[in-house]
């Protein structure tokens, strides 16, 4: 009798149940989008929004407009809560796009938000004080976690906090990181399957996390870190970051011998890349391939669309939103780490065979 009840119940209702399972399992602070969950749970749009409505009746989950479906949001921040982003005048165009789309989000949520724009080594200790004072909750992009001033004085003030892009938990920021080493593991996998096997990495040697990802994926083929050469940049926040990008670009290009991959950190310095090899005749990706990171939005619509990771600015701001209505206490450390989805575009191919 059990099992014909079971095979009459509801899809609305077996999904409900799943969608709590998931939240529980997987700590969620908010669901993932629409098309995620049509996708996993193999159902229609429709049986969805009746799952999700029988969830918000019984106040597990809260949709918010702009920012997405929450779960067990508290009463502390309200929808018009002013909420303070703080953010580095070098800032460069990866985190510009993320705080752009977070002013867009908050804005369709009704939430209001307060920006200040802010040189980490040169801190106006006073005004960035009155700022905190008068915020429900603060939005912290990665440069200015990592001033020692900026990151005690956020985390005295006694608000909800949350650093975008890195892990900044061992100040005791909570943090929503894109996983850089997956990205990148991601990124040097495609290559290495496209036949390269001679790398240019237009980056810092001293970032560990992009580092143990090109490790991991060249000891998957039997290689190691020596078949990467590393070309780094001096950066300066009275540099424009195209200027540092096509001075670094000319300099790799100058230097190359037989490297037939060149992976930039980000998407800026790959265009750069992709603009100083056409004008010096190279062809992309036939005489060279090029990769980014961060897929910024003109990196779909060059002349050659640049092959990127996605960092996934929805799910991180999904998330940095989500830990501010959570239940979390204000000192209570949260992380939670963006794994980025590889997008293949035309600027790599197969490797030039002599």
């Amino acid at each position: 009798m059990s099992n014909d009840i079971l095979e009459y119940e509801p899809l609305y209702e077996k999904l409900r149940k799943k969608l709590l399972e998931q939240i529980e399992v997987e700590h969620l602070t908010s669901l993932p989008n629409e098309k995620e969950l049509m996708t996993r749970y193999h159902v229609s749009r429709n049986t969805l929004r009746r799952a999700i409505l029988e969830l918000t009746k019984a106040k597990i989950l809260r949709p918010i407009q702009g920012i997405g479906t929450l779960v067990n949001p508290v009463s502390d921040l309200k929808e018009n809560s002013l909420i303070l982003l703080i953010y580095d005048v070098s800032m460069p165009m990866y985190q510009q796009e993320i705080f752009q789309e977070l002013l867009f989000r908050l804005g369709k949520s009704k939430l209001r938000t307060s920006v200040l724009m802010i040189d980490k080594d040169n801190v106006d200790a006073e005004i960035l004080k009155s700022h905190l004072t008068e915020c429900d909750a603060v939005i912290i992009d990665m440069y200015c976690s990592f001033s020692p001033l900026i990151r005690n004085l956020v985390m005295q003030c006694g608000k909800k906090r949350i650093c975008l892009r890195w892990d900044a938990t061992p100040f005791q920021l909570s943090s929503v990181e894109t996983d850089l080493a997956e990205g990148i593991y991601l990124l040097m996998k495609h290559l290495l399957e496209l036949g390269h096997r001679k790398f240019i990495f237009l980056g810092n040697r001293e970032d560990s996390c992009r580092m143990s990802g090109f490790s991991r994926a060249l000891s998957e083929y039997g290689l190691d870190l020596s078949c990467l050469r590393i070309i780094g940049w001096e950066w300066s926040v009275k540099s424009r970051e195209r200027k540092i990008g096509m001075a670094s670009a000319h300099e790799v290009l100058k230097t190359r011998t037989d490297e037939t991959a060149i992976i930039a950190t980000n998407d800026c310095f790959a265009l750069c890349v992709e603009e100083a090899a056409l004008l010096s005749g190279l062809r992309i990706p036939e005489d060279i391939s090029v990769a980014g990171f961060d897929n910024i939005a003109d990196s779909a619509y060059f002349p050659i669309p640049l092959t990127t990771c996605s960092g996934k600015t929805d799910e991180s701001i999904r998330e940095a939103i989500a830990y501010l209505f959570s239940k979390r206490k204000i000192n209570e450390v949260y992380h939670k780490k963006i794994v980025p989805e590889l997008v293949i575009r035309q600027s790599t191919g197969p490797a030039k065979r002599e």
